[in-house]
């Protein structure tokens, strides 16, 4: 979500750095070919994405989500969701890892799962990658990864926008996501 604001830093997504090459299609409108960008995403934006995603989870495993909180470290993100399932209440706990491939593909990989002993909670979050990884662009590429191709993302999405080299780096500082 991008939203209106005087400072750069009130946005929760900053698109900067960007060159664009448009370049006719047989049929359509030309295709944006973005030849260099940086996408810095704030916490606050990344709280939102994850909320998002529990959203999602919510309704695929019928959870009660009651609160979800992200905190942006040195390299990793932490998040901490607070379910309920029946009379079962938990919080729960990942930290996430994000780095670039050499494919230009972005990888997310779930560093550490917390949650209380006896509930299934891998398995549930198992099943959400594979989930993830049904989606065009989305693959899973190891135990708690997953690669995204930005590129088969737009494509799968109708949007006339390819990236010429993809996902350079990625990198999780406190305050925001950064990915060029």
């Amino acid at each position: 979500m991008i939203r209106g604001g005087n400072d750069v830093e009130d946005r929760d997504v900053l698109l900067s750095d960007v060159a664009v090459t448009l370049v006719p299609a047989a049929e359509g409108p030309p295709v944006a070919i973005v030849n260099t960008q940086r996408i810095r995403v704030s916490e606050a934006g990344v709280g939102k994405i994850v909320r998002e995603a529990m959203g999602e989870a919510q309704r695929r495993f019928d959870l009660d989500v009651r609160s979800v909180e992200s905190q942006l470290r040195d390299g990793s993100a932490d998040v901490r969701v607070k379910v309920k399932k029946f009379m079962m209440a938990a919080e729960l706990g990942v930290t996430v890892e994000l780095t670039a491939t050499p494919q230009g593909r972005l990888r997310i990989r779930i560093a550490d799962l917390r949650a209380p002993a006896g509930l299934p909670v891998a398995g549930l979050v198992d099943r959400f990658l594979e989930t993830l990884g049904s989606r065009p662009g989305v693959y899973p590429v190891g135990q708690r990864t997953v690669e995204v191709d930005a590129n088969e993302v737009l494509a799968s999405r109708g949007l006339p926008v390819r990236l010429e080299q993809g996902v350079r780096e990625a990198r999780i500082t406190p305050g925001f996501v950064e990915i060029a």
